[in-house]
């Protein structure tokens, strides 16, 4: 009788393991943690593959050369830029592009950018999928798009299998940049909106059956740490999960340009409980004016960044890995190649 008993009672904790396995990176506390509970730093960059011109993302030997080469650098993540059905130029028929719509949705529907995915993880690196709706979310506040198209979109059912079938490794990031907040007249009652939005997107998002980490990007283009940061604990206990990861956008040129603001505003992120990272970083922001562009050779404010976030294990993903907008237009220009 007491070796039954004891078989049963093993039987019973191997069952409770087997159930409570956690099956998706899961935020615990301050850190990103992986499937066998292992602290994660996310190092990585950015990579728009689905810009990457002189590819079609139907031939997977031509988009596996290009993530060998991220692989090369030794990062560890990749956030790859997306878009839903009809807004990026791969879907846009006529010059320049001569794209073809539908294209983008097809590449979800028949399994290559599950594809991608699945091969960015076996080089080891964390795939971060991100929409960058441009005329409507990067740097908008068009909040009825945000609450229709591209909560549609992280809830269609190919788009649910795709990130059930790479759950292990797989991180959502909402939507790029979205929303302003500082940079309206009633910051508080914005951020206030913010908020009840982003909480609502992510329990229709945890409903549809998505448990993987969602990472939140700060508004006024990813700049406004400090507001994202007052509402983070709070929106993370909201969560069913528990499961989100906050990032801001270093283009701090008018925003923390000096070692002691970069401090300050990091110092905010680890003295808050919550997952906290960089989701971009680089040489050079957009801004009216040159000098505003060059966090380079203007105040060396890029490596100052990467020095005190690094200090504090903050995690950082570089813009970009090799696309983005020419010199002539002050964009934001390929920064950080190697990790």
């Amino acid at each position: 009788m007491k070796k039954q008993f004891t078989f049963l009672l093993i039987a019973l904790i191997s069952a409770f393991h087997a159930t409570s396995q956690q099956n998706t990176l899961q935020v615990v506390g301050k850190n990103l943690t992986s499937i066998n509970g292992q602290t994660i730093i996310l190092r990585g960059v950015n990579y728009g593959l689905i810009n990457q011109g002189d590819i079609s993302l139907d031939d997977a030997a031509g988009y596996q050369d290009y993530i060998d080469e991220v692989a090369n650098t030794g990062a560890n993540a990749v956030r790859i830029p997306w878009y839903t059905d009809g807004q990026n130029w791969r879907d846009i028929p006529g010059p320049p592009s001569n794209g073809t719509p539908g294209t983008v949705d097809g590449y979800v529907t028949n399994g290559h950018l599950s594809n991608i995915i699945a091969y960015c993880i076996s080089k080891k690196m964390i795939p971060i999928l991100s929409i960058h709706d441009d005329s409507f979310i990067t740097c908008k506040d068009n909040w009825p798009y945000f609450n229709s198209t591209v909560i549609n979109f992280w809830t269609d059912p190919d788009v649910l299998a795709l990130i059930n079938t790479n759950k292990a490794h797989l991180i959502i990031s909402l939507a790029n940049e979205f929303d302003q907040v500082r940079w309206t007249a009633s910051p508080a009652t914005e951020l206030v909106t913010f908020k009840t939005n982003y909480n609502t997107a992510i329990a229709t998002m945890r409903q549809a059956g998505v448990n993987v980490p969602i990472m939140i990007d700060a508004p006024d283009c990813g700049q406004s740490s400090s507001e994202l940061l007052s509402i983070a604990e709070e929106m993370n206990q909201t969560d069913t999960r528990h499961n989100l990861i906050f990032s801001s956008h270093a283009y701090w040129y008018g925003y923390a340009s000096t070692l002691s603001q970069v401090q300050t505003k990091l110092n905010e992120a680890q003295n808050t409980n919550v997952c906290f990272i960089l989701g971009e970083v680089a040489t050079n922001q957009d801004g009216s004016n040159p000098g505003e562009c060059g966090l380079n050779d203007l105040s060396a404010l890029y490596p100052i960044i990467l020095d005190e976030a690094c200090s504090r294990n903050i995690g950082w993903l570089a813009w970009t890995f090799s696309l983005d907008c020419s010199p002539a237009d002050k964009c934001r220009l390929p920064a950080l190649r190697r990790i």
